[in-house]
């Protein structure tokens, strides 16, 4: 019995030290607004209107992009700056943690880039520069609404 105890400890214990690696997601390092706003089909703010578990089994429910993608998000759009988004959209994501989802809360508003996945659907995460509006980059907006006006090629940076 004191085997079995000292064993779970030690384990509890490597867990601890070993959960970064663990993590299936990992982002490159920090891009530009510029260069993710390239790599976006759609960029936009918006506030949550509704956040859903999305199963794909539901009979009626669109199927997501793919399995992990477990959560759909309702935007209203209150200012697009690439991919022509209408006045709502919906954007598609993980559950969080190894799947790099997003957390996003309903009433909050967010400064959301996103990709088409093959089914032409929406989808960003953490790695896609999403981020509360209020916590965007001093000046990013402004350089989402200069590139949304005149388009051009971004300095690596």
């Amino acid at each position: 019995m004191k085997t079995r105890l000292l064993f779970v400890a030690a384990m509890l214990g490597c867990l601890g030290t070993t959960e970064a690696r663990l993590s299936a997601c990992e982002c490159v390092g920090p891009i530009s607004p510029c260069i993710a706003a390239g790599d976006a089909q759609a960029v936009f703010v918006g506030q949550v209107v509704e956040v859903t578990l999305v199963i794909p089994a539901s009979k009626g429910e669109t199927a997501p992009p793919a399995p992990f993608l477990a959560r759909r998000v309702l935007f209203k759009v209150t200012e697009s700056f690439r991919g022509g988004v209408d006045e709502t959209v919906e954007v598609y994501t993980g559950s969080g943690g190894v799947d790099c989802g997003f957390a996003f809360s309903k009433g909050k508003s967010y400064l959301v880039y996103a990709r088409r996945a093959a089914s032409g659907q929406l989808t960003t995460g953490i790695c896609a520069r999403t981020r509360e509006a209020t916590r965007a980059a001093e000046g990013e907006i402004k350089e989402l609404r200069l590139l949304a006006q005149e388009p051009r090629k971004c300095r690596q940076s």
